[in-house]
């Protein structure tokens, strides 16, 4: 896990687990994790056409421990739900009520990157999953963000 502290934008790269799933096996999911006593940090659900599509990202707001990271493959492979697994950016220390910030984050990023998703986690973290993680970090790190027009 990587982390930077600069004043304008503190992040964490994290490991996002996505996977489609019907309703039985989604629920088997989340029970087998929460059996394990796994922390759920970040839960992004939309359903179509009975079908799941699901990204998740376990462990504490802190940090992700390669033993929660093994169980929860473990217990997907268990099901046999096929899943994705790649970094995505954990953005911390978001001012929770502020009105604006996913669309300042969104706004300076849809022109440069694609932006495959951006959802909320615990402690009002922000994931973004996006197709160049180094640029969104670039981009989210400069002294004037400038937003697509």
């Amino acid at each position: 896990m990587t982390t930077n502290n600069n004043d304008s934008f503190d992040y964490l790269l994290r490991t996002q687990f996505s996977f489609t799933a019907d309703d039985p096996a989604l629920a088997n999911l989340l029970k087998g994790i929460a059996d394990q006593k796994i922390n759920i940090n970040a839960f992004a659900q939309l359903k179509g056409n009975d079908t799941n599509y699901v990204r998740l990202v376990v462990g504490s707001s802190e940090a992700e421990a390669p033993i929660e990271l093994q169980s929860v493959r473990r217990i997907l492979r268990s099901l046999k739900i096929r899943f994705q697994e790649k970094q995505v950016i954990q953005i911390i220390r978001l001012r929770a009520g502020r009105a604006g910030q996913i669309d300042d984050i969104y706004s300076a990023l849809w022109c440069k990157v694609e932006v495959r998703s951006i959802y909320i986690g615990e402690k009002t973290n922000v994931y973004v999953d996006s197709t160049d993680l180094d640029q969104v970090i670039a981009i989210l790190s400069s002294e004037n963000i400038e937003p697509c027009s």
